[in-house]
């Protein structure tokens, strides 16, 4: 089997397992041999769909990004205003991170240079959206205008980039959604007006009941529900989303 072969929605399904593959064990450690037992197939149908295994991770990379942007662009379509549309796009991303191999982004820097370029285009994609919307909320009485978007994005960027990279050097205690989360809600509480604080604060608490709604929804089903704690609680405690 090649990849002509295959519908294109099978592709994207593989990928996606491939990928979650990669998040868990890091790129480095994911063997092909690996990736076709969990894929039950042979080694050599997946080096027939896939030339090697850095053109393995290139695409599933790519396709992840793609992904990741369409669903954080659904989540803020779907939100009740703007200020919710950025908090729950940063949610998206916050189940990425908590999930992530610690050593799959140092992997990426060095081994997989393509990898890292398709991440980059898509950050830069991302950093540009997001200042479109936070010139958007200045129209709406949400952010201040007295404020350079540009620069708080990109130091934005900077440090969740950092962050995904240090998370062995964390002192006991703190953990990289501890991190994470500050990171976030102090940029968009610092840009916000009163109309945008009192934004955040009821999407917190919007996040606060659909986290136990969820919470007991998961717990009936006990293989589930330990799947489902290992992506929302921290290491530190059982804490809540945004809290």
């Amino acid at each position: 089997m090649t990849r002509e072969d295959m519908t294109q929605e099978a592709y994207d399904a593989m990928l996606s397992d491939i990928m979650e593959i990669l998040i868990e064990k890091g790129l480095k450690s994911t063997t092909m041999d690996s990736v076709a037992a969990s894929l039950k197939m042979s080694k050599r149908t997946l080096y027939e769909i896939f030339s090697s295994k850095t053109n393995m991770i290139d695409e599933a990379v790519a396709a992840f990004n793609k992904r990741m942007d369409r669903e954080s662009q659904k989540v803020f379509a779907n939100s009740r205003n703007l200020v919710e549309g950025i908090i729950r796009t940063f949610k998206v991303k916050r189940d990425f991170i908590s999930r992530v191999n610690v050593n799959y982004f140092r992997d990426m820097d060095f081994l997989f240079p393509e990898a890292r370029k398709a991440s980059d285009e898509s950050q830069k994609d991302s950093e540009n959206w997001m200042i479109g919307i936070l010139k958007r909320g200045v129209k709406e009485g949400y952010f201040n205008s007295d404020i350079n978007f540009e620069v708080q994005v990109k130091m934005q960027s900077i440090q969740i980039e950092s962050l995904k990279r240090m998370e062995e050097f964390f002192p006991p205690g703190l953990t990289i959604i501890d991190v994470y989360d500050n990171i976030n809600l102090s940029f968009i509480r610092g840009l916000s007006t009163h109309k945008g604080l009192d934004a955040i604060n009821e999407t917190i608490e919007e996040l606060d009941r659909e986290f136990h709604e969820e919470y007991y929804t998961m717990k009936k089903n006990e293989v589930d529900f330990e799947i489902w704690k290992r992506r929302i609680y921290t290491t530190k405690e059982q804490k809540l989303v945004y809290q």
